[in-house]
């Protein structure tokens, strides 16, 4: 399945903002007043946990280290990061900005379906098949996984594989065990 052509217009006029944070590159696409892109890249690769666990100890102006945008004054993307703050603090289990899935019907599903799963928990990529009523296709439902769009809102960190191990994630394992850590000894 392809993208629809609306779909990829809206992605060739995105406005962009990347933040520089303490756990690496946090890149904000927004189209209109819809979040469509959240990427993590430059990230950190050694103790991610210990990182993660101690952003909370930090201002939000020392978590963020340096912002590179086109224009000043996004209020759209300033909002999702600070979400993104609050979230790595443990105070935030859940957001509340606009976002639009951009995908082919059947990736649209699998991340729909990854929203569902709640905060500290974790689910295998067969889980995730077998709920969107494919149980058979847990390669075709990883791929999907490998291509989110909007890392952290839609939580590919909380899925692992079906014998327990982490799995890929598109920000580094090591971000993702981080992840997985953070909200697990946050989510009573």
């Amino acid at each position: 399945m392809l993208l629809k052509r609306q779909d990829v217009e809206q992605l060739n006029d995105c406005i962009s903002v990347t933040y520089n944070t303490k756990i690496g590159k946090i890149k904000i696409a927004y189209h209109g007043k819809e979040i469509v892109r959240i990427y993590i890249f430059d990230y950190i690769k050694d103790n991610a946990y210990d990182v993660v666990d101690k952003i909370d100890e930090l201002t939000f102006n020392e978590f963020i280290i340096d912002v590179e945008r086109e224009n000043k004054g996004h209020i759209i993307t300033d909002e999702v990061i600070y979400q993104l703050y609050e979230y790595f603090c443990k105070s935030r289990k859940k957001f509340s900005f606009r976002y639009k899935l951009i995908g082919t019907e059947f990736q649209k599903r699998v991340w729909k379906e990854l929203i569902k799963v709640e905060y500290g928990s974790l689910c295998s990529y067969k889980d995730v098949a077998r709920k969107i009523g494919h149980s058979n296709s847990c390669r075709a439902v990883a791929n999907a996984i490998g291509k989110n769009p909007l890392l952290i809102l839609v939580p590919c960190h909380r899925v692992i594989r079906g014998d327990g191990s982490l799995g890929g994630f598109s920000a580094g394992v090591d971000l993702k065990e981080g992840l997985i850590t953070l909200e697990r000894k946050n989510s009573f």
